[in-house]
């Protein structure tokens, strides 16, 4: 995609040379064609293509806050009532708590009788 965007962008800058250097045209215009027809495109282009990297990034954040790797230790002294946070003792290594928790527990079959979080929620169904 990065190669798409790359000619694109040098197709543009092509345009807004023959802008530039065409008798009637000026260096405003060029600017104008180099913005109107490269970057505003291609910018937009790569932002709506990178949506589903950045989802992914997000959900791995909410995965990491919620087995706790995401803590604020300012939050955690105050509340613990620590007066020195340099004392405190940072949060586990992320890798090798999500390395342990795949190689732990979402491999294995769960034996407890209690329920997953997710059959908590019924599902929406339509009313006939």
């Amino acid at each position: 995609m990065v190669l798409v965007a790359v000619g694109w962008l040098y197709v543009a800058l092509m345009m807004a040379a023959a802008e530039l250097v065409h008798p009637t045209g000026s260096a405003l215009g060029a600017l104008v064609t180099f913005v109107l027809y490269g970057a505003l495109p291609v910018g937009l282009l790569m932002y709506l293509m990178a949506t589903p990297l950045r989802r992914k990034a997000r959900l791995r954040a909410e995965q990491a806050s919620a087995l706790g790797l995401a803590s604020n230790t300012a939050v955690e002294t105050a509340g613990a009532g620590i007066s020195n946070p340099a004392t405190v003792t940072s949060a586990p290594d992320a890798a090798a708590v999500i390395g342990q928790t795949i190689r732990g527990s979402l491999l294995e079959p769960d034996a407890g009788s209690q329920s997953t979080g997710a059959a908590a929620v019924a599902p929406i169904r339509k009313e006939v």
